[in-house]
């Protein structure tokens, strides 16, 4: 998932290139730190000055094996089968904020029935009617009260955390549509 900084059509082609490169890029590269180590280089001078992406990402691999990438996006929520709750992050700067930064991500070991969250800044800088944020901390905490016996539900409740704090916010727009 990504999130290019600004609004308009700029952000919007930035995005497009992305997608496009990405995509390019994933059929030959075989790990996610050198997809997108490639992008930055090859995007940086495709942007304006100050734009950027922040990028959080899984990509897996045989033998319950998932490597995962977070530059400047908030953490990966990975839930196990028993409603464990876990972030998956990797400190480090957006895509496009230097040429020669180096993105590093990371191995793990999972097991059948895990659920990975990937999600955006929009959902953890929203406030509700009353003006309180709702932040990352609220939403993981009824991620926790939610996830109750079989993951099979917890798609649904996952959607509702989603809607809630969009509908909750007034910020309900045509990016989450």
């Amino acid at each position: 998932m990504i999130d290019v900084s600004g609004h308009g059509v700029g952000p919007g082609l930035l995005s497009g290139m992305f997608k496009a490169s990405f995509r390019s890029f994933y059929k030959k590269e075989t790990s996610l730190n050198s997809i997108v180590n490639n992008l930055n280089r090859v995007l940086l001078g495709q942007r304006k000055k100050g734009m950027f992406i922040t990028f959080g990402g899984l990509r897996f691999y045989e033998k319950n094996r998932i490597e995962f990438i977070t530059a400047g996006h908030p953490p990966i929520i990975r839930i196990n089968r028993h409603g464990h709750l876990e972030e998956l992050k990797i400190t480090q700067l957006p895509l496009l904020t230097l040429l020669h930064n180096e993105f590093k991500s990371d191995l793990i070991n999972v097991e059948s029935g895990e659920l990975f969250i990937i999600y955006s800044d929009g959902i953890i800088e929203t406030t509700n009617k009353k003006g309180s944020v709702v932040n990352h901390y609220t939403q993981k905490i009824r991620l926790k009260r939610l996830v109750v016996g079989r993951l099979t539900s917890v798609v649904t409740n996952v959607n509702y955390v989603f809607l809630y704090a969009l509908l909750h916010s007034g910020q309900l727009c045509h990016r989450y549509l």
